[in-house]
């Protein structure tokens, strides 16, 4: 009877592994195809992005002007028809060439001029010994038209010739008018032929390892079977202390938010201080490194947007020294002017992170704005308004009539610098509907859209003037909605500070 027990137990051993490694098999098979499409996906984008830095660099290269009068001095097709017919020509065939050459492209590399009047593309200058001049360039894709003056990668497009994965670059003359653009191209077939192959021997070694995972399973799993009731005690009381010991660390961490909430300006008092305003505030995870600060002193209201290094609990312990150091500034100094407040700040935050042993070199990054009220305006429209403004590279911008006026911060930190300058106050008179905006680099560094790539600074500034009409509370919810829209299913990378006020 004994001896029938055991074998049952070392054949309900063999199922429970079979059955094991069966679905091991299964899900592996499973990301080994996603993976392979996935790396697909990765490789195209990295090949577009190195057609993209091919085309910038080779523009660089070229002189618009030189290009512009070759081309208008033979408006004839075939006006040109030998490499050394125009030094011009034959100049900057020479640098597509060469270009070419050096990063092994299998595809030519060419200058096409756009006709918007005739709306036709005719061939200008190409790496290839033979000469095309003028002749017409029917089989480009519509983002060349669409993003003529800005350039940029082109995914994978069909023509006439073939499949395609290409990028351009705007060639400009001195007065910044685009006169032509430069795209290289690779074929698809190349692109798999040179990726393809990595990625089958990448398949194969997880196949291999995948054998030596089920082989490393087998002998595992008998002895865990055999000790199954002793492994699931651990297993719980393991799970116990993991539980125990991450309430804990999310109990402090909590604990942490209250106490940097704490130091963030109410609500109240940022409506009894600021006309019509909004704040967008983000942090990446539970406590921030980023944050917002307000102090009300007589006649002028101290604002700030700050991002300190880092986020998470280590960007939270420096945004409170950075925090403590703006108080004293204006508190203990008396400070009002953003610059000297600045100084003071930079002063007050190295001698903390001096007294510890270790060398620190966290720090902020700020922008800082006195909103001063000049009692009524000389025109008789109402309050009149001036601002003082002092950043640590994080810049202003104000939206007046339509348009971005951006004042630059002073490029250096708040924190250790090896050539640390005094900050510089800018003052600005504003005007009745003048918006105020400033924040941290969260925003506009986030990943997203259809690409993943980055928003960018560009496209800030569209949202920013697309809202104009809409109040400061409707502004921050679109700001809010739009940030989540391009982030999608990605993480958020930073934390997110933006700070809106309208006089």
């Amino acid at each position: 009877m004994t001896q029938k027990k055991e074998i049952n137990l070392k054949n309900i051993n063999v199922q429970i592994f079979v059955s094991v490694f069966l679905s091991l098999i299964s899900i592996s098979a499973y990301f080994i195809i996603s993976s392979y499409t996935e790396a697909i996906a990765n490789e195209e984008r990295n090949v577009l992005k190195r057609l993209e830095a091919i085309t910038e660099t080779t523009a660089l290269q070229i002189d618009g002007n030189e290009q512009e009068a070759m081309f208008n001095a033979h408006p004839d097709k075939d006006g040109i028809h030998s490499l050394t017919e125009d030094s011009i020509y034959f100049k900057i065939h020479n640098i597509l060439a060469n270009v070419a050459e050096v990063n092994s492209l299998h595809s030519p590399i060419y200058i096409a001029v756009y006709n918007f009047e005739t709306e036709e593309f005719l061939m200008s200058v190409s790496s290839e010994d033979k000469v095309f001049f003028r002749h017409e360039y029917t089989s480009y894709p519509q983002q060349v038209i669409e993003q003529y003056h800005e350039g940029g990668e082109i995914p994978m497009y069909v023509d006439e010739y073939g499949s395609w994965l290409s990028s351009f670059t705007p060639l400009k003359n001195d007065k910044g008018d685009v006169v032509a653009i430069i795209q290289t191209d690779v074929t698809f077939d190349d692109f798999l032929s040179s990726t393809q192959g990595q990625l089958i021997k990448n398949i194969m070694f997880s196949i291999g390892v995948l054998l030596v995972i089920g082989l490393i399973m087998f002998f595992s799993l008998r002895r865990v079977l055999k000790k199954d009731k002793t492994a699931k005690l651990e297993l719980v009381r393991s799970k116990k202390i993991i539980q125990e010991k991450q309430e804990e660390l999310v109990d402090s961490i909590t604990y942490a938010l209250r106490i940097q909430q704490a130091i963030l300006p109410t609500d109240g008092l940022i409506k009894s201080s600021l006309p019509e305003n909004f704040v967008l505030y983000k942090p990446k995870d539970i406590v921030a490194g980023d944050f917002y600060w307000l102090e009300a002193k007589d006649d002028v209201v101290l604002f700030s947007a700050a991002d300190c290094t880092g986020h998470g609990v280590p960007g939270a312990m420096v945004s409170v020294v950075c925090h403590n150091a703006l108080n004293r500034a204006a508190r203990e100094f008396n400070l009002s002017n953003p610059g000297k407040i600045l100084d003071k700040t930079r002063e007050l935050v190295i001698a903390t992170f001096d007294e510890s042993d270790q060398e620190v070199k966290d720090g902020m990054d700020i922008a800082l704005c006195a909103l001063h009220s000049a009692g009524e305006s000389s025109k008789g429209k109402g309050e009149s308004w001036e601002l003082e403004y002092a950043g640590a590279n994080n810049p202003l911008w104000i939206i007046r009539e339509g348009e971005i006026i951006e004042t630059k911060a002073s490029k250096q930190p708040i924190g250790m610098y090896t050539d640390p300058k005094p900050f510089t106050s800018h003052t600005i008179d504003l005007q009745k509907g003048d918006t105020i905006y400033i924040f941290s680099d969260g925003y506009v560094d986030q990943f997203g859209g259809e690409k993943g790539k980055k928003f960018k600074p560009s496209r800030f500034r569209k949202l920013l003037l697309s809202m104009q009409e809409q109040s400061m509370d409707k502004q921050c919810h679109l700001l809010d909605e739009a940030f989540e829209d391009w982030r999608g299913e990605l993480e958020q990378i930073d934390d997110v500070c933006v700070i809106g006020v309208r006089v």
